[in-house]
């Protein structure tokens, strides 16, 4: 008896001080299709591309998506940008025409920029890169090659639109292929490959005004004159003049980094296949690789602020962040917790089981319920008097139909707290 009791009370301190890891970047799968492109056009919210011709859309910051449009296109869809919630440019690859197609009343119609981007010769077009300023004027840009008398010709294009994308005119040829654009403002951007094309005139005409000596496949919007560009090998080139100079780094990962995204002049992310998220915190001069739990290909990435991004995929993959990428952990004891807080449950969307984390930095009454999308009652999880600390919370769905829930926390004491957050059941 004696030996039973030593063995209880040595488990009860280690639960009572358990530590519980909070995932950088919590999986948000929906789907089995390859995602191609995210952005937000403001602060809530945001689009995910398909190659597929699926396109989602969130209203609350990413916390849910749901699919809005299914369409068909002759080729796999490359990059897909919006502009507002019903201007949309998709680039498609593969083509004898320039395939870039725009709809102005979220995906009912469609135009298509055939007619306009052709190739010179008998030739292909192969787009890649996709931008807008405005709601009226955007670009694409890639490479048209193929046969021309007296033989083969490769050349790098860009097609500016100034109507929404209804018509497009080339602002620029010359080089081997164009891959990435990026704009400062309404007349200074960028274009690259292995020289940088700079415009100051809203692209109506292009000069090569930086040299990097390597293939790059990304660039960033400046901030100021600091811009940076991802290569292959995994390699990072950053000018802090406008794209006059560039500097190389090298990260820890040696293969080509699909997507560049920097948050501020010096914290930065990049994604690239099997899984790999990495980041920089002072200006490129360091990356270190993030924990995402997949290994799944990852082609897009963005941020809303320092804390809350996204990353996309091949395969459904859909990853969120509220924490910058960083793992952080929580303490389940009475000495760390100095406020009251509900966190977001862990995953979500979840099957069929999700974790619920809560805060007390006094002792409560503490109530934790979970509801259905009509407010019925459908579990009380806690209902208890509770010390100060971290607490966590197992949610077992296995018993209900796929759906939107919500959970609700309801603390008594030294001061009230309510709040209640938003969860998706997925079978």
């Amino acid at each position: 008896m004696k030996k039973m009791k030593i063995i209880f009370i040595v488990v009860y301190i280690i639960l009572c001080n358990i530590s519980f890891s909070q995932s950088g970047w919590v999986n948000q799968t929906i789907g089995t299709g390859n995602y191609v492109s995210i952005n937000f056009i403001d602060e809530n919210t945001g689009f995910i591309f398909g190659s597929d011709g699926t396109i989602l859309k969130s209203t609350n910051k990413g916390n849910n998506w749901e699919l809005i449009l299914t369409q068909s296109f002759t080729y796999p869809v490359k990059k897909g940008f919006s502009i507002n919630e019903n201007l949309f440019t998709i680039i498609s690859g593969g083509s004898v025409f320039g395939m870039v197609y725009t709809t102005t009343n979220g995906g009912n119609n469609w135009i298509s920029g055939q007619k306009d981007i052709m190739p010179i010769g008998n030739g292909f077009i192969w787009l890649k890169g996709i931008t807008f300023i405005n709601n009226n004027t955007g670009y694409v840009c890639g490479n048209d090659y193929g046969t021309l008398n007296p033989g083969f010709y490769v050349d790098g294009i860009i097609y500016k639109t100034t109507n929404s994308g209804v018509n497009w005119f080339q602002s620029q040829r010359s080089g081997v292929d164009f891959y990435d654009m990026s704009f400062k403002n309404n007349q200074t951007g960028y274009c690259t490959w292995s020289s940088v094309l700079k415009t100051t005139d809203e692209g109506n005409s292009w000069e090569y005004f930086g040299e990097v000596n390597a293939v790059t496949f990304c660039i960033t919007p400046s901030f100021n004159d600091t811009i940076y560009m991802s290569g292959d090998s995994g390699k990072i080139y950053r000018s802090v003049n406008g794209a006059m100079n560039w500097v190389k780094y090298y990260t820890p990962f040696n293969d080509t980094l699909n997507k560049l995204f920097f948050v501020n002049a010096k914290t930065g992310y990049a994604v690239s296949d099997s899984g790999t998220i990495i980041k920089t915190t002072n200006a490129g001069v360091n990356w270190s690789v993030q924990t995402t739990n997949t290994s799944k290909n990852l082609n897009s990435i963005c941020f809303l602020n320092k804390d809350t991004g996204f990353a996309v995929g091949d395969n459904g993959i859909i990853l969120k962040t509220y924490t910058g990428g960083v793992i952080t952990t929580i303490n389940n004891n009475n000495e760390t917790a100095d406020k009251y807080l509900l966190f977001q449950n862990y995953p979500n969307p979840f099957n069929p089981s999700t974790k619920i984390n809560y805060s007390l930095p006094y002792s409560g009454k503490v109530r934790l319920t979970i509801y259905d999308i009509s407010g019925k009652e459908v579990q009380t999880l806690v209902n208890a008097l509770q010390t100060p600390g971290f607490y966590t919370v197992n949610f077992d769905g296995s018993k209900l139909s796929s759906g939107v829930y919500y959970y609700r926390i309801e603390i008594s004491g030294k001061s009230n707290f309510v709040d209640s957050k938003k969860m998706l059941l997925i079978k």
